[in-house]
């Protein structure tokens, strides 16, 4: 008896959005440097000249990445309600931005280029946050500047951690104990770092943050 033949697996049509979601996963397992259209070619099963007839180059494709993680961010904001305060939309806003920073860790640098590409890119996430400060008295440049501090403050301690790739290589207690004999108060500093990581203090940052915003906002 014959066996019955096997059809071949079809391959799923390619197309632009299918391109940009296999760059985004090479981004995220390799990093943005290791990104080329071959590569990317390959991680598709197809010749990478045949990627050329949806996106004509390899910044096509990066700029294509960065709308896509821009819509990503889009859906990670809660809807603002009427009863929301400014300063928990503000603090929402940062916890949605860390959260698409961290799920995309290789991507951070195309979040620091391009910079009014990428709020124009993701106005649909931070309109109701603007929107939110506007109504409660601070002025659209205050508004302004209260979400771009925000985005920075996030932004710069999640490139920082991405970042930091060397050996530790921490001073002994000797050196410790002989710093705070010199320096007390930076002495307690370092011993701080030890018992507070980098991590645990985005929280009380984003608070010194919001209560200098609050003392920036005018009284009604």
């Amino acid at each position: 008896m014959v066996p019955p033949a096997i059809a071949p697996r079809r391959r799923a049509p390619l197309d632009r959005r299918r391109i940009l979601e296999a760059a985004l996963r090479l981004i995220d397992e390799h990093g943005l440097a290791e990104l080329s259209m071959r590569r990317l070619g390959a991680e598709l099963d197809v010749q990478a000249m045949s990627l050329y007839r949806h996106l004509p180059n390899k910044q096509a494709v990066v700029e294509g990445v960065r709308d896509l993680i821009f819509t990503e961010l889009a859906q990670l904001r809660p809807a603002a309600t009427e009863e929301e305060s400014w300063d928990a939309g503000l603090t929402a806003m940062a916890r949605a931005f860390r959260g698409i920073c961290r799920r995309h860790p290789h991507a951070l640098v195309l979040f620091a280029t391009d910079v009014d590409r990428a709020y124009a890119a993701s106005s649909s996430f931070y309109e109701p946050t603007l929107t939110s400060l506007v109504g409660a008295g601070f002025t659209e440049d205050d508004a302004a500047d209260a979400v771009r501090i925000v985005v920075r403050y996030v932004l710069s301690s999640e490139l920082l951690t991405a970042a930091v790739t060397t050996t530790p290589n921490p001073l002994t207690n000797e050196e410790v104990t002989r710093l705070g004999e010199q320096r007390p108060l930076t002495g307690h500093l370092v011993r701080s770092l030890r018992t507070r990581p980098p991590a645990t203090l985005e929280d009380p940052g984003f608070a010194l943050i919001v209560a200098g915003l609050r003392a920036r906002l005018p009284s009604r």
